[in-house]
């Protein structure tokens, strides 16, 4: 209310009281002077509110601020008898109503004022019923458009980075770590969604932010801020993950297959070669050790399909790889061209990088098996005595596929009538022989059964 519309009030019962000629009822003008002194008395419950706001939490401060408003009601009715008072009264009540009037606020948030207007039904000019708070938006609120904007953009590429990660986060089960790395954004994206939305839920957040010290028109700020960190983590993850999980699964899978757990190593490289965004070179090593893989349990299709993606992505190993694979199938033409372009590949290569000590020994020895086979006897011998060379001097004992030319060198002393060197070189076969898959060990079992028994079949079944 302003001094104005006070002043006219005022002014307009003293002209009415004047024009009365009734005789003043003593009885009631004390009725109507207790009753403002009541109206004061009980507006002190805003002062005692003023002085701690921890008394808004009270059961009863409802009950007492309606009261408030009943007294007004109370004295409202007696004025309404038009008893003559004075001027300082009039003015006495102006100012209790102007200080009613500024606590709309706590009155509309403690009482629900439209449902009492449902049951009281009070005139217009009971205007206490009928007060609402001034709304007074600060400039955070009025950005509340661009900060749900902003939230629902950010939550947008959550969503969409968490349907590329969870296919990472579950290939290998959902341990108890990916679970509370799921746990937290699920929760926070929950309240989110919540908050998104005028209310009961936002009505909550506001009330329990005001508890930590951070006021209503910050909510939406707070929810853009969540959402942006949401968004930033799963970004984060997105470009972490991969790496982390291929380099998991390449490790594990060949942990298992050093440990002849061929089926759970077969497992673990595919779902590496799943894993997006490897580089050509690394993908092409995992496409090799499948080959391994597939070679060790017989499926030699499979294997020539890994080796060749290998070949595709530049790995020189798939050309050796490839060529053994069609040793076993007795394609031994092939084989010489796949071993020599490996050969050739390699002698290429030597010029400027480290030579490939162990690539060189295989192909090497492969050469030889072939040429066993193909019963070129000195070339045979040319190319083992070549790889075990090689081996001597630069492979370490544990290699797998390590002893395997000294065998075959064993027979090709055999077939050309030499047996010292024949009993020497399958001594060593017996000792130092190490099969890397079931086709090598299948040839050394047709070369001298009687040998098997104490050749190491640990990298395969």
């Amino acid at each position: 209310m302003t001094n104005t519309l006070a002043e006219y009030i005022i002014a307009l019962i003293l002209a009415k009281s004047v024009m009365e000629t009734d005789s003043i009822d003593f009885q009631t003008l004390d009725d109507v002077l207790s009753k403002i002194t009541a109206y004061a008395s009980s507006l002190e419950v805003f002062k005692t509110i003023e002085n701690d706001l921890n008394i808004l939490s009270s059961p009863t401060i409802s009950d007492q601020i309606l009261s408030v408003l009943l007294v007004r009601d109370a004295l409202e009715e007696a004025l309404q008898a038009k008893i003559p008072i004075t001027g300082e009264q009039l003015l006495e009540i102006s100012e209790l109503d102007d200080y009613l009037y500024q606590q709309r606020k706590i009155i509309s948030e403690q009482l629900n004022l439209l449902e009492l207007r449902k049951i009281i039904n009070p005139p217009q000019y009971h205007w206490w019923w009928f007060m609402t708070p001034t709304v007074i938006i600060s400039p955070w609120e009025k950005l509340n458009w661009l900060w749900k904007l902003l939230s629902l953009m950010f939550l947008a590429g959550f969503a969409s980075l968490m349907t590329e990660i969870l296919p990472l986060i579950s290939a290998d089960g959902v341990g108890v770590l990916e679970s509370f790395g799921l746990v937290g954004p699920t929760a926070a994206l929950a309240w989110l969604t919540g908050n998104m939305q005028e209310g009961t839920n936002k009505d909550h957040t506001d009330h329990d932010l005001s508890k930590i010290g951070i006021p209503r028109r910050f909510t939406y700020v707070l929810t853009c801020l969540v959402a942006a960190l949401l968004f930033g983590c799963a970004l984060i993850a997105r470009r972490t993950l991969p790496d982390y999980y291929f380099q998991f699964f390449t490790t594990k899978g060949q942990r298992d297959y050093d440990s002849s757990k061929l089926l759970d190593a077969k497992e673990m490289f595919e779902k590496a070669l799943k894993v997006p965004e490897q580089n050509v070179i690394s993908r092409a090593k995992v496409y090799t050790q499948l080959g391994l893989v597939y070679e060790s349990v017989g499926d030699n299709d499979q294997a020539i399909h890994a080796y060749e993606e290998a070949l595709k992505m530049g790995d020189q190993h798939a050309l050796n790889n490839i060529g053994r694979v069609y040793i076993a199938q007795s394609d031994l033409g092939v084989a010489e061209t796949y071993l020599k372009m490996g050969m050739s590949r390699i002698d290429d290569a030597s010029t400027t990088n480290e030579p490939d000590h162990l690539l060189r020994y295989q192909l090497h020895r492969n050469l030889g098996w072939v040429y066993l086979q193909m019963q070129r006897y000195r070339e045979a011998e040319w190319e083992l005595n070549a790889a075990i060379k090689i081996s001597r001097a630069k492979l370490p004992s544990d290699v797998p596929g390590r002893g395997i030319a000294a065998c075959f060198l064993a027979e090709v002393y055999d077939l050309t009538d030499r047996p010292k060197e024949s009993l020497i070189y399958w001594g060593r076969c017996r000792v130092l022989a190490r099969p890397e898959t079931i086709g090598e060990y299948r040839a050394i079992v047709k070369l001298k059964p009687s040998i098997t028994e104490y050749i190491s079949t640990k990298n395969i079944f």
